[in-house]
């Protein structure tokens, strides 16, 4: 094989191999299931105004640019007044889950649950970005993988961080786990 193209499937597999750790990339047999979301927290249903309200406040990428802990301070200043919890997004853009994540975000069925939320994405690069944000809310993308997630209350107070994605492999970045994820650190 000539060097340029067995340099570019090494930097593939290495890309794809760094999303997530060795731990969490058990096969989709491997991981327990996830229970169905109770219905008493299922999730409201969305005027066509709220849903593009939703819509438009929905991450569609993992922006370097951004300024994470002034983004996390503007979700907060929201979530005080509306009592909405803030679920930070640890990912990036060159990882399979973290844009799996992303589209699943914008589904008509998720899209009613995310709204319950203020959603910060946060850009970690190639887990040399934000780590510091990432300590200080108490989570470690090198050791969980990415995408990772934090929730905070509208106080600031931490309620959950991942200790291991649970959304490892495409294939398990599903609405309903999504659903049900966000349905168990609401409120």
């Amino acid at each position: 094989m000539p060097a340029k193209p067995l340099v570019l499937a090494v930097a593939s597999l290495l890309a794809v191999a760094s999303c997530g750790t060795a731990a969490s990339r058990k096969s989709v047999a491997d991981r327990a299931p996830v229970p169905e979301t109770p219905a008493s927290t299922a999730p409201p249903s969305l005027s066509p105004s709220q849903l593009a309200k939703v819509l438009k406040d929905t991450p569609t990428g993992y922006d370097p640019s951004r300024n994470a802990p002034s983004d996390i301070s503007a979700a907060l200043v929201k979530a005080r007044t509306d009592k909405r919890p803030v679920l930070l997004d640890f990912g990036a853009d060159w990882c399979p889950e973290c844009r799996a994540m992303l589209r699943v975000y914008r589904e008509d069925e998720v899209l009613p649950m995310l709204s319950r939320y203020h959603v910060v994405a946060v850009n970690v690069g190639r887990f040399n970005r934000n780590l510091d944000v990432a300590h200080r809310y108490g989570l470690s993308v090198q050791r969980t993988g990415i995408p990772a997630f934090v929730v905070l209350a509208p106080s600031g107070e931490v309620k959950v961080v991942t200790e291991e994605s649970a959304f490892t492999g495409e294939e398990s970045v599903t609405p309903r786990k999504v659903n049900t994820f966000l349905s168990h650190w609401w409120q």
